[in-house]
């Protein structure tokens, strides 16, 4: 008789060991599970949980952060923070190649509210890019990302008036694509022989590059008419081919451009895939 409830009472324990344990192991399942499940990303702007910034130590990783979509004015444009950086630049266009940015503005903080900003188009879309400064150094631009913007009944645009315009800004005009007959028959061999070229769509200065543009780029003025109260607008002369594609160089560099001339000495080669200021071809000429 106590064998037999010895035996009954080992067996209901063993049961109540086995429940507790599979109740561990289902915890334990249940924790592994979270454990491997891929969290949300706070800095990724299509995550729920999007906190608009992130934290980074690299210049080269300073992006924008606002996630795509759309703004009322003034909009709020937000980068990744970097760890120890001490200014942001920002730059926006109606352009995703930012060619002739409409705004650009420094400051200390990573998030911008731009209300000085004059709108070129208007309501519609729009691209912003950000670079960062830690010590003396700039990083690159970053990669544009676009925004919509609204404008409501309410909004308050500044007034055309409060532009604040570059010393040297450029007006550029386009030039439309086309084809025509190059060269000649009977003028210099290197003209000959006379052969059909097709030009892209392009833009140029409007204007030949004036005294004061050429010294605010480069900080010189190598032009030997210089007197007279109208000397800074008159066109810059005694530059050499060199000068003058440094100059272009030194210009994409302000204006946030890629350039497109490598320079070592007095060698320069050229790369027509950048989107920074060049001289025009012969044949664009």
């Amino acid at each position: 008789m106590r064998y037999g409830t010895s035996f009954h009472t080992r067996r209901k324990s063993s049961f109540w060991v086995l429940a507790i344990s599979l109740l561990f192991l289902v915890i334990i399942f249940a924790q592994a599970c979270d454990l491997f499940r891929p969290l949300e990303d706070p800095a990724d702007p299509n995550s729920s949980n999007f906190q608009g910034f992130t934290e980074v130590i690299n210049l080269s990783d300073v992006i924008p952060m606002t996630p795509e979509g759309v703004q009322t004015f003034p909009p709020t444009l937000v980068s990744a923070k970097l760890i120890g950086g001490t200014a942001y630049r920002i730059q926006i266009s109606s352009n995703n190649q930012f060619l002739n940015p409409e705004y650009s503005k420094e400051q200390s903080s990573n998030t911008f509210e731009p209300s000085d900003w004059i709108p070129s188009e208007g309501a519609g879309k729009y691209y912003f890019r950000v670079r960062a400064k830690k010590g003396d150094m700039w990083g690159p631009w970053s990669s544009g990302i676009a925004f919509t913007l609204t404008l409501t009944t309410t909004t308050t645009v500044p007034p055309t008036t409060s532009t604040t315009v570059s010393p040297w800004a450029i007006e550029m005009v386009e030039v439309t694509e086309g084809t025509f007959q190059m060269g000649s028959s009977s003028g210099e061999p290197d003209e000959s022989p006379v052969h059909q070229v097709t030009v892209s769509s392009f833009l140029i200065g409007k204007y030949e590059i004036t005294q004061s543009q050429y010294q605010e780029v480069t900080g010189n003025n190598p032009s030997t008419f210089t007197s007279g109260t109208d000397a800074p607008n008159r066109p810059v002369n005694q530059v050499t081919w060199y000068d003058a594609v440094t100059f272009c160089n030194s210009l994409s560099d302000q204006e946030g451009l890629e350039s497109v001339y490598t320079i070592n000495g007095t060698s320069v080669t050229v790369d027509m895939t950048k989107n920074g200021y060049r001289l025009p071809t012969e044949a664009e000429w």
